[in-house]
């Protein structure tokens, strides 16, 4: 059985929602943009009150998340996060294929069941792209795996450096997430 990677549902609304945020910053700041603005006859105009432009500029502005935004973020992502955490326990101290793909469905339902519009730019930046950049790699770890285990001539044991790494990579990804989350003032993932 072959997985495939996540869609990448997270990495690009952080991309594109920190694109937006800096390029509201230069509207802000300096006489420069409003004479500018007024040569051509217009005016800098300031996102709507509310608005995803409004609310990323604020973010890039103030430098970090509102208490309840780190809470929406906890909040939103924390079954993920906790899920995934767990995988990583898993492996660390061994786990069947079947219990791996068990294991990584259990992440993937939980990451199907993130509501990425609701979550802060800084949110998406520091703990929702990581998390979900951990879930790709042990994604890929079950499709090396399930390769492996398909082909008759494969001994299990020669994939198993190529897992150890992947693993560790996503693990180091989910500290990632976890430390963001942190950072952001809305716990650890982990409880």
């Amino acid at each position: 059985m072959n997985f495939y990677t996540t869609q990448m549902r997270f990495g690009p609304a952080a991309t594109a929602a920190l694109m937006l945020a800096v390029a509201l910053i230069p509207a802000g700041c300096g006489d420069e943009q409003s004479t500018a603005a007024s040569a051509v006859g217009g005016s800098p105009r300031a996102p709507r009150a509310g608005s995803p432009e409004r609310r990323a500029h604020a973010e890039v502005r103030g430098g970090g998340v509102s208490r309840g935004e780190a809470r929406r973020c906890r909040r939103v992502l924390g079954d993920f996060l906790d899920a995934t955490e767990s995988l990583g326990n898993s492996v660390a101290v061994g786990v069947s294929y079947e219990g791996y793909l068990s294991a990584v469905n259990h992440v993937r339902a939980s990451y199907a069941e993130t509501e990425a519009g609701r979550l802060p730019l800084l949110c998406l930046a520091r703990v929702a792209g990581p998390a979900e950049a951990a879930l790709n790699a042990y994604i890929e770890a079950a499709n090396a795996w399930g390769e492996c285990l398909a082909d008759a001539s494969c001994d299990p044991e020669s994939v198993e450096p190529e897992l150890r790494r992947r693993w560790s990579w996503a693990s180091d990804r989910v500290g990632e997430a976890a430390g963001g989350l942190r950072a952001l003032g809305g716990g650890s993932a982990g409880g």
